[in-house]
């Protein structure tokens, strides 16, 4: 069976198959591959340990008809021929898209070389993939940093996840407060800005395309426009204020 297409991360990659499949490998510390942690195998990670990893390709189990991938920080995604979206993977910011996966944990090991098991952490995550709520006739999906978009055959734009720097797109209002669980906050319990489901970017329409950054994201128009929204730390909205935009600025064209 011939490769239709391929996505890679920072430490990871996925490919989807002529009949529909996915397959992944790489780093495996959230179960991004689709495999518990601690059933693939290690690579060296340095400083005397070994992480979870897969040197070979992996099948994703229970997806079928996937027609398109896209992965980020520790989590992957893909589109299926039905228009639905599906991730699995770290979720510690809401970022898988599924409000009842939320309380899904993994726990991740770190093997010293030539010694034994220990712990690394236990957080939001799955395995399994999870259908992203409310995003339907998907095409293409786009991965930032905890957070994600998605757009339709007809325009429509979605984003969820983290959303602190406004990368969502839907105005700081809309975005929601999620709590962080202590048992995976070092620091205590706390509360930041997320959606665990898909929100819709009512500003946008005749979407083409999205590309997600680490907390701001873009996207052009089948018209030929481009939109920017997030963080403007460095200019990177275009709008030259320097001040994060929860909602998409448009461009200028010429």
């Amino acid at each position: 069976l011939g490769v239709l297409g391929a996505a890679s991360s920072g430490y990871h990659s996925c490919s989807w198959l002529e009949d529909g499949t996915a397959w992944c490998w790489g780093l495996n510390t959230w179960g991004q591959l689709g495999q518990e942690p601690g059933s693939v195998d290690r690579c060296d990670e340095g400083a005397g340990y070994e992480v979870p990893c897969s040197r070979s390709a992996m099948p994703v189990e229970g997806l079928e008809g996937v027609v398109g991938m896209a992965v980020g920080n520790g989590q992957s995604c893909a589109w299926l021929e039905d228009g639905s979206a599906w991730c699995w993977g770290r979720n510690d910011t809401g970022q898988l898209g599924d409000p009842r996966s939320w309380d899904e944990s993994i726990t991740s090991y770190r093997w010293r070389s030539g010694g034994g098991r220990e712990t690394m952490f236990e957080r939001n995550a799955s395995v399994t993939p999870v259908q992203v709520s409310g995003a339907s006739n998907v095409v293409g999906m786009s991965l930032g940093f905890g957070y994600g978009c998605a757009w339709s055959a007809t325009g429509e734009a979605w984003c969820w996840g983290s959303g602190d720097w406004g990368q969502l797109g839907v105005g700081m209002e809309r975005g929601g407060m999620c709590e962080r669980p202590v048992s995976i906050a070092p620091m205590g319990s706390h509360k930041f800005r997320c959606s665990k489901h898909a929100a819709r970017l009512r500003t946008l329409g005749n979407v083409a395309g999205i590309s997600a950054g680490y907390a701001h994201a873009c996207a052009w128009t089948e018209s030929g426009t481009v939109s920017c929204w997030g963080s403007d730390q460095s200019g990177q909205v275009g709008d030259g204020s320097g001040v994060s935009e929860s909602c998409p600025y448009l461009q200028p064209s010429g």
